[in-house]
């Protein structure tokens, strides 16, 4: 976020979206010429152990049996939301309501970065010895008091600080509730659980950019902040619906 701050400055929004473009192309190429081998080596090896398509929907239907594991997507995709309406609209109330340059705008979107790199292996570290509800529920919490004040804050230096929090916290949550779900699912199904997962934050990110659109264009951008706090919210409510199961406890 900083260097793309400082892009804006010198480049402009088009020539810094080329220029930031280039990362993702350079990384897809390594991936490419480093992972190719390897994956073609391991498919030979397993082809004989491969999931059918049958075996798959099989599992798909079997995990959306269990209401831990629906209970697990729901609040993931919540939580998704959250951080999706941060991503798309904070930089706009940075850039509108606060009046920052791009540069401080960039400055404030590393400090979240920051804070979730900071949070993200105590987390889990935490996760390993107290289980993983306790962990969720303290990152989903910290989310909501900050998005709650954060729109209080007209210090620049104060709300680069409050963001840095709300990435620790919010950000800190996302590899337990990987693990959550890998805890409470058979190993078999692991894949499936995960990809039901995803699809879920996917599914509800669908709707999320026209309403939040449509809320900062009728009350204003801070309106925003006051829904992606409810959505965390919600999600945190849905904790206390899901067992704090030691790995590899539950296998239905």
């Amino acid at each position: 976020p900083l260097a793309a701050g400082f892009l804006l400055v010198w480049l402009g929004w088009r020539d810094a979206s080329v220029v930031a473009s280039i990362p993702v192309f350079v990384i897809a190429l390594l991936l490419l010429l480093t992972l190719n081998a390897r994956d073609k080596a391991v498919n030979a090896a397993q082809a004989k152990e491969k999931l059918t398509g049958t075996d798959y929907l099989d599992g798909i239907k079997k995990l959306l049996k269990n209401r831990w594991v629906v209970a697990l997507c729901v609040m993931s995709g919540f939580r998704t939301m959250t951080l999706m309406g941060l991503l798309m609209f904070l930089p706009l109330y940075l850039a509108d309501e606060m009046h920052l340059a791009p540069t401080a705008v960039g400055a404030t979107l590393m400090a979240m970065q920051l804070g979730g790199l900071i949070a993200t292996p105590l987390a889990g570290i935490w996760s390993d010895r107290s289980g993983r509800r306790p962990v969720v529920m303290a990152g989903f919490t910290g989310t909501t008091i900050v998005l709650a004040v954060i729109t209080l804050l007209d210090n620049q230096m104060m709300l680069i600080v409050g963001v840095s929090i709300l990435g620790f916290a919010l950000y800190a949550a996302r590899p337990v509730m990987h693990s959550w779900m890998m805890d409470i699912t058979p190993p078999h199904l692991s894949g499936s659980s995960m990809s039901l997962l995803f699809g879920t934050q996917s599914a509800f990110n669908f709707a999320l950019p026209p309403l939040c659109g449509l809320i900062a264009d009728t009350w204003g951008l801070t309106a925003v902040f006051y829904l992606l706090a409810g959505t965390i919210l919600i999600a945190n409510l849905m904790v206390l619906a899901i067992p704090n199961s030691e790995p590899n406890a539950i296998k239905d």
